[in-house]
């Protein structure tokens, strides 16, 4: 087969803020108007911003791109291993060459995807990393691709759909009027930093070497400044972090607990005079916000250092103990907060959406309309053959593994009601059926809340398990309203290869429903 050279990427990337500074005024030419490869590629990072500081690619950014045989897995015997791509202008949308021979697509048979940043020389399994030197965060910041599948001359085409691999811990400090940072840094005791990630699946093992990185503190608009820190996964509980502001050090512990991959944990800082107007002190918010990196988890109390001494908090008053209870009083319950299901959840990024169904695609009854309950919905309508999948979403690298519920808003009409799936580790699919909604089901009213929905098992059919979904005649009618349905998954372990989620209507029927924002908390 003659090879024809290069494999092209072609990236649309969407970005909050912060960009680098530079920037490109320029226009990218259109990659596959000059005949180099057969293979076309897209891709985006799940979710807008989702880079450090909104950053956009820059000139000489390369990737590493394997192609494996369907089905086959990453290892010795690759169709392409380690296949470097690279940009050749900075910006949003940019398109990455190949430095020597590109990939090609086999003239019989189809091929598979997988993707990193940034790109190594030598790798073939894994990639090692070192976090030590955070000056260049987009440097440390890996990012993972295996969404793409069964590629071939006839389908051409890939998106490949990006995830971050370690953690960001983002320390926002807000200063009071009238003062200002002009110098700072943060820095970390004892960190772990190194670790390898392994490019069959994306985990990442954390190493054993510790360090203190440091990174500067940068001012993001009136009196606010920022600080950010990449780092493989770890408990932080107990880690001294180190204030040095304009020649001022104030230190505290952290007390964010393990970390994930993909997650942002972020620390909220007050940094002001006391009250003789000489000294500063900080006062250091500890807690967690959803973010594009996904929210992470609770950092704890406020905590007062530096300045003055900080003031001694009361304990909070507890229960007396009762001899003759069986049980020790419990703690209550700390708030979960909800974080997308897959990418494109709330159907705004229409291409991650998409990017993360398996092969059979999204039903040609769907598509993206606005008017959602936020943002941008997911439109079904028409008459579907038989009781139809609208669409499946698989695993994605980092993604969620459990949780208590999985949520979503549905709003319209439908003659038959719809059913959803949800696979487990064990290839185990639960289906939870949405019994009719209007006059013959769950009523509609002025404020309808939240409809729960419990797991089916499967059922034997022929000596095999399948699903136990249902379509209730009756049918659904929200009555022009907006409803949310919850299913209960607490205590599974969800997939984290192969299909994750479905979603299904009842056939032979009416349709026209709107859907939006899928959660998982």
């Amino acid at each position: 087969m003659t090879k024809l050279g290069t494999l092209l990427f072609a990236s649309t990337l969407l970005f909050s803020s912060c960009q680098r500074s530079g920037g490109c005024g320029c226009e990218v030419d259109d990659p596959y108007a000059k005949g180099k490869g057969d293979l076309k590629v897209s891709s985006n990072i799940v979710q807008p911003g989702t880079r450090v500081a909104g950053e956009v690619w820059e000139a000489s950014d390369a990737i590493g791109i394997f192609a494996l045989n369907e089905g086959q897995a990453l290892g010795a015997t690759n169709y392409a291993t380690n296949a470097k791509y690279t940009t050749a202008s900075a910006g949003n949308s940019v398109a990455f060459t190949s430095v020597a021979d590109g990939i090609n697509l086999p003239s019989t048979g189809n091929i598979d995807l997988v993707a990193y940043y940034p790109y190594k020389e030598g790798v073939t399994t894994e990639l090692a990393f070192d976090a030590s030197d955070q000056s260049k965060p987009a440097l440390i910041d890996l990012l993972y691709s295996n969404n793409q599948k069964g590629l071939n001359k006839q389908n051409e085409k890939a998106n490949l759909v990006f995830s971050h691999a370690l953690t960001l811990v983002e320390f926002n400090i807000t200063t009071e009027e009238g003062l200002a940072i002009n110098d700072g840094t943060i820095a970390l005791k004892d960190a772990l930093i190194d670790g390898k990630m392994a490019l069959a699946t994306g985990a990442i093992t954390t190493g054993t070497k510790t360090a203190t990185p440091s990174v500067k503190v940068k001012s993001v608009g009136t009196n606010k400044y920022k600080g950010m820190m990449i780092l493989p996964p770890q408990a932080l509980a107990g880690k001294e972090v180190t204030f040095t502001l304009d020649g001022k050090t104030h230190t505290a512990p952290l007390k964010i607990a393990q970390t994930q991959s993909g997650l942002k944990y972020t620390v909220e800082a007050t940094y002001k005079k006391d009250k003789n107007q000489e000294e500063t002190k900080l006062v250091i918010v500890e807690g967690a916000t959803i973010s594009p990196w996904k929210e992470g988890g609770n950092n704890g109390d406020v905590i007062v250092i530096g300045g003055e001494e900080a003031p001694v908090v009361p304990p909070t008053p507890q229960p007396e103990p009762n001899p003759g209870a069986d049980t020790e009083p419990q703690p209550e319950p700390q708030p979960s907060e909800a974080k997308p299901l897959f990418p494109g959840a709330n159907f705004d990024d229409f291409e991650a959406f998409k990017a993360s169904l398996n092969d059979h695609g999204l039903n040609a009854l769907a598509s993206q309309v606005d008017g959602g309950k936020t943002g941008k919905a997911l439109h079904i309508t028409g008459k579907p053959k038989g009781n139809d999948y609208i669409f499946n979403t698989t695993a994605q690298a980092g993604g969620p593994t459990s949780g208590k519920t999985i949520s979503f808003y549905l709003k319209g009409t439908s003659k038959k009601s719809i059913s959803m799936n949800v696979i487990t580790t064990d290839n185990t699919t639960f289906a939870y059926n949405l019994d009719a909604v209007g006059e013959k089901g769950h009523v509609v009213g002025p404020d309808d809340g939240n409809i729960v929905l419990q797991p089916n098992a499967p059922k034997e059919s022929k000596g095999k398990k399948i699903p136990a979904n249902s379509y209730t005649q009756g049918g659904i009618d929200t009555k022009g309203q907006w409803i949310k349905i919850t299913l209960n998954i607490e205590g599974k372990s969800l997939a984290t290869t192969g299909d994750l989620f479905a979603f299904k209507v009842g056939g032979k029927v009416d349709v026209d429903l709107m859907i939006d924002d899928f959660t998982i908390e």
